[in-house]
């Protein structure tokens, strides 16, 4: 029935735009196993990595733990992690280290996106930060941290 279809294949100069995900039934999505519905986001054009973690997260309540720019950047300050990591690296750390929850995911990621947001920005406020003592990089100009680099 074309009405219970997440959204019909359409056609764009004589070629049906085939993406697994939008030919899946809606009530199939959510009997999906999370790696199987994250190859089916990462099909579809313009989906990338991250992309298809936050819906994984946020949509379909999966404990997928999403990398972005701000925690890259706080967990580099911190040494906790190199930044320059590719993403599925920093994900399977991120998602080895920690159990599977979901709000707890959820959770994690908004607090260290409102502190990289607030406090650890390009151009942090150290000393208005709580991590300092455990910081690495403390206050150290761009231009500082990126010579010191090996």
């Amino acid at each position: 029935m074309a009405g219970d279809n997440l959204q019909e294949p359409r056609k764009r100069n004589g070629n049906p735009l085939d993406h697994g995900l939008l030919c899946i039934q809606k009530n199939q999505i959510w009997t999906l196993i999370t790696d199987s519905l994250r190859e089916q986001l990462l099909s579809v054009h313009g989906i990338g990595p991250e992309t298809a973690d936050d819906i994984l997260l946020y949509v379909y309540e999966r404990p997928v733990f999403v990398i972005d720019a701000y925690t890259r950047r706080l967990f580099s300050r911190l040494g906790l992690l190199d930044g320059e990591l590719a993403y599925e690296k920093l994900r399977a750390a991120f998602e080895q280290t920690l159990p599977p929850d979901v709000e707890m995911f959820n959770e994690y990621h908004a607090l260290i996106d409102h502190h990289a947001k607030q406090v650890c920005r390009p151009k942090p406020l150290c000393g208005a930060c709580f991590l300092q003592r455990m910081c690495q990089w403390k206050g150290q100009s761009q231009t500082a941290n990126l010579l010191t680099r090996p």
